[in-house]
């Protein structure tokens, strides 16, 4: 069985809970207070009392180091460690998530005073129990929330510190284990699980009803003797790694929903409920009542209301800590994060993080199109970080997995930044690996370096025709790829060449879409060449297949891209009513699918379409219905472009949106016609952000566009 977890599981069980959990921390939580671990400790003892170091018979270990030294020495030395230490985020996070109801019971082994001090500054105040000096437990008398320090506090009278003296403790630590075991629960972090007497209490309590989980330090497993007494014995017993005690508790915070803590995001209010919390005190002196307190917190309530609210709206900052990621995007433009570097590197880690939640929501699915998806998306988000900083090794190593999809996600244990690297290491590589690297490169610098694309090409086509059996999928794909680039630089006799060679693969039938790409880039091709018989034989072959095939994926935009260049064509050749059947067949898909945006498309080429044929009563009905969905779907549509910067890399990713400036000119014409210029006004000024947005790709329909505009605007 499968006993590792994921921290989405564990904020899962937590909610689903309802309150009912139980925390056990350890030293791991305190060590970024500045808190020594035991085998710190250890360390501090052989410097400051190396005699009685020395005198430690077999393993120096924290227990038999510290039975070396008097009680008061052990004091003074834990003292030293903790007296001045500022409070760390793994404290605030788990104090949180008790105020917050999502957790009341919390043991530790900490002799520190970090949780309390940490639960105070969120002004909540449970019950603290030190086990170490209580000789009773009444189980009947524990509050809803309550802590429980098992080994005594470091200004108590008492400290456990040796096995001993912990084992003498036993019989009081069961009932409490108990307690807090019932019905709940179990998250253990900053514990190795090293004590002996801990585990076993652990080991007796965890019931086969709830859930155990133990958070290890980064990369680190369990125990042989966690897995033994614990992971192995109980089917609902889990680990997870990968973390330290902060970014644990900020993770799992953070998907509760309750990070960052109100001192955070809402400063004023935190202190002016901390204020509320103080008794109202009038000088007697004076005559009639005066509130001490009344102007201070008229001041503050006042800041509240000005600063508090903005906050939230403006501050990139405060959404970032709350995991908010994709309102982080819409704050922050591409101008400030070039001009800033701080917004920068939150921009940048918030496109890493979602590129992260998507490969690992992928990587949950069966290998499927939706798996693909997600993996699709998040390499789009690693790439837009990419743009800002270096990625982070995680989002660097997801990306290299997502490029080895085919081959079972094998991972690259190089942190692979740079694309040019990977080409001058291939020697390297094995060749299952060159081949899907190569074919990742050979898209990434099919937009931005033709050269270099046409050398991978090559170089992996060579590869690919010397293996048994041919990977004809992967061939067809470069074939294409190098078609496409020579076509893009007007080289029709090239670009008719591999165009014929994809014809050639898809004929085998490996893939019917791939045929129909390969017959409509031919078709394209033959344009070119202004031979437009054989162009037209192969866009028959093209509508023909269209109309009757019967399971069409209308969120593909090859078949609007294909559709639109079909109509071009017979329109130049004055065949109108050759593709009518088609648009309507499109248009009854859309409408199956409530796919609006598609509706948008067949309705715009319909209108164009009925325009040459002149049944102009069509073109009034179409109208009127594309003018209520543009209205509607084209505000829709600026956000999501205003949170990316254009580059000719992710040119594709435009194309969609730059249709919606198009159809806006026209229907933005229509309406003046109509005199509704409010409506006309709206649409124009989007239309014009976005050809802004996507500056350099049609300057023709920007100029139109901006002349409209100008018009509207006299």
């Amino acid at each position: 069985m499968n006993k590792s977890s994921s921290i989405d599981e564990i904020a899962e069980c937590i909610i689903n809970a309802k309150g009912k959990c139980s925390f056990l921390v350890g030293a791991g939580c305190s060590v970024t207070a500045g808190i020594p671990l035991a085998s710190g400790f250890v360390k501090l003892i052989k410097d400051k009392y190396r005699t009685h170091y020395e005198n430690v018979v077999d393993e120096k270990t924290y227990s038999k180091c510290m039975e070396k030294l008097s009680h008061a020495e052990r004091r003074q030395l834990i003292i030293e460690q903790v007296k001045d230490t500022n409070i760390n985020w793994a404290h605030i996070c788990l104090a949180n998530l008790l105020k917050k109801n999502h957790v009341d019971r919390i043991l530790t082994t900490n002799f520190d005073r970090l949780l309390i001090r940490a639960l105070a500054l969120l002004n909540e105040f449970p019950a603290v129990y030190d086990l170490a000096v209580s000789k009773i437990f009444n189980e009947s008398f524990v509050p809803e929330k309550a802590i429980y320090y098992l080994h005594g506090q470091f200004d108590g009278f008492t400290l456990l510190n040796t096995e001993e003296e912990c084992n003498s403790y036993a019989g009081r630590l069961r009932p409490v284990f108990e307690e807090a075991g019932r019905g709940r629960v179990w998250i253990i972090i900053g514990y190795s699980g090293e004590n002996d007497l801990i585990l076993d209490q652990l080991s007796k309590v965890a019931t086969l009803n709830t859930k155990l989980f133990w958070v290890l330090h980064n990369d680190k497993k369990p125990t042989n003797m966690v897995f033994e007494k614990l992971l192995n014995v109980n089917r609902y017993a889990f680990y997870i790694n990968g973390f330290d005690a902060d970014s644990f508790l900020i993770k799992l915070a953070q998907k509760i929903g309750c990070f960052p803590p109100d001192f955070v995001n809402k400063p004023f209010s935190y202190l002016d409920d901390s204020l509320s919390r103080i008794n109202k005190y009038f000088l007697p002196e004076l005559e009639g009542e005066i509130d001490v307190l009344e102007t201070p917190r008229r001041i503050i309530q006042t800041a509240a209301k000005k600063f508090e609210n903005k906050l939230e709206i403006d501050n990139a900052n405060y959404h970032f800590l709350k995991a908010d990621y994709e309102t982080v995007i819409t704050l922050i433009s591409a101008q400030q994060a070039k001009s800033n570097e701080k917004l920068s590197n939150i921009l940048a880690l918030s496109y890493m993080e979602l590129g992260l939640q998507l490969y690992q929501e992928g990587n949950q699915l069966e290998r499927s199109k939706e798996r693909n998806s997600k993996f699709n998306l998040a390499q789009e988000k690693f790439e837009q970080s990419f743009n800002y900083i270096t990625l982070y090794n995680e989002a660097v190593q997801r990306w290299v997995d997502i490029a080895y999809e085919k081959l079972n996600n094998i991972s690259n244990n190089e942190a692979v930044i740079s694309l040019d690297k990977i080409l001058t290491n291939l020697s390297k590589l094995e060749i299952h690996k060159i081949k899907i690297l190569l074919n990742f490169l050979s898209k990434e610098f099919a937009v931005t370096n033709n050269e270099k694309t046409i050398l991978i090409c090559n170089k992996l086509i060579n590869i690919i025709k010397e293996e048994e059996p041919i990977d004809y999928c992967l061939l067809l794909e470069q074939y294409n790829r190098l078609a496409n680039l020579y076509y893009n630089r007007g080289d029709y006799k090239n670009s008719l060449n591999f165009y014929e060679l994809c014809l050639g693969i898809s004929k085998k039938g490996h893939d019917k879409k791939e045929d129909i790409i390969a017959r409509y880039n031919l078709a394209f091709n033959y344009e070119g060449l202004e031979d437009f018989d054989l162009a037209e034989k192969q866009y028959n072959i093209i509508l023909k297949w269209l109309e009757s095939e019967s399971n069409l994926d209308i969120s593909d935009n090859l078949i609007i891209k294909i559709t639109n260049n079909i109509l071009r064509f017979y329109c130049d050749r004055r065949k109108y009513y050759t593709i009518e059947s088609l648009l309507n067949k499109l248009l009854d898909e859309g409408e199956k699918e409530k796919d609006e945006q598609f509706i948008v498309k067949i309705l715009y080429l319909q209108i164009k379409n009925y325009k040459n044929i002149g049944q102009i009563d069509k073109v009034v009905m179409l109208n009127n219905r594309l003018s209520e969905l543009m209205i509607r779907l084209i505000p829709e549509i600026l956000p999501k472009m205003r949170i990316m910067e254009f580059s000719k890399k992710i040119k594709n990713h435009f194309e969609q949106y730059l249709w919606y400036a198009d159809y806006g000119y026209y229907l933005a014409e229509c309406l003046i016609e109509k005199e509704d210029k409010q409506n006309a006004k709206t649409i124009i000024s989007c239309s014009l952000e976005i050809v802004k947005l996507i500056n350099g790709v049609d300057d023709s329909l920007y100029i139109k566009i901006s002349s409209l505009q100008r018009l509207l605007d006299s």
